[in-house]
């Protein structure tokens, strides 16, 4: 069953004393505002996932909001696909923190990118001894008292937006979706699979675009939240309005960072509470 959604104006947080690793009851999933890009910070106890960064530019944000988090270690670090709005700051993310584990999405070779952001985060990876992993459907990463499942991909992509690395994260009753940049076939593949079910929140595939949360998969997932990451004005015309009434069937609780700026969600595994970092009236 989907928990029931609480907002609050502000949540209490645990801080532990400076020089301590956070320690986060329950579970917290920041959705930072990196304009057009995606950024996630999952914490639960004092572990800690990244999935995802933004843009090079970025980087001093990312770093900010995890710094003031009290956040010196990483367990893991997740990027979806290489595609720069995505993993254009890992390369600064490892060199600030120490970092346990990168995740990458299983690229077939055709597909594997030159870019410098992408190479550059495999060079600073190795030289740090930090190992680089490809996922795979089925596997199951541990983040405190949170379960991190990847659903997809299930079959090699035919782009990169269809390489996207997909992971549902469970503590108790609620559930996040995050699906990078998947689009309708990445989306189909998991329908296909029957790894889908309800969830409490799901982050819009590919910034709420016309190409991703098709209906079927919607109707799957029943979302009683949602959260698009956006950048404000963007030249993709993201989220599209079709894809945005489509959301509207589900819930009405759709959060968005270009309106909202950093979304935190806070969780005891039996309800959520959501707080924003602006009001859409002060937009």
């Amino acid at each position: 069953m989907v928990a029931a959604v609480f907002i609050t104006a502000a949540l209490t947080y645990c801080i532990n004393h400076l020089h301590k690793p956070e320690d986060v009851p329950g579970i917290r999933v920041s959705f930072i505002d990196v304009g057009q890009g995606d950024a996630v910070l999952v914490q639960s106890g004092v572990c800690s996932m990244l999935i995802d960064c933004g843009e090079e530019e970025c980087a001093s944000d990312v770093i900010h909001t995890l710094k003031s988090r009290h956040i010196q270690h990483l367990d893991y670090v997740l990027g979806t696909h290489p595609h720069s709005d995505h993993m254009g700051a890992m390369e600064k993310i490892l060199k600030a923190f120490e970092v346990g584990e990168v995740l990458v999405s299983p690229v077939p070779e055709e597909l594997v990118p030159e870019d410098a952001f992408y190479l550059n985060m495999l060079e600073t990876a190795r030289k740090k001894g930090v190992p680089v992993t490809q996922v795979s459907a089925g596997q199951v990463f541990e983040i405190g008292s949170a379960r991190a499942e990847v659903l997809a991909p299930v079959v090699p992509g035919d782009s990169l937006n269809n390489c996207s690395v997909c992971t549902l994260i469970t503590l108790g009753e609620v559930s996040f979706l995050l699906t990078g940049d998947a689009e309708t076939a990445e989306e189909q593949s998991m329908l296909d699979s029957g790894v889908l079910r309800g969830v409490s929140v799901y982050k819009a595939g590919h910034h709420g675009s016309k190409t991703s949360s098709g209906k079927d998969f919607l109707e799957a997932i029943h979302p009683a939240a949602v959260v698009i990451s956006c950048g404000v004005g963007n030249s993709f015309a993201h989220p599209s309005d079709d894809t945005v009434r489509r959301f509207m069937r589900f819930t009405d609780n759709i959060y968005r960072t270009d309106l909202c700026g950093t979304i935190t969600i806070e969780s005891d595994g039996s309800i959520f509470a959501v707080r924003t970092e602006r009001s859409i009236y002060d937009n």
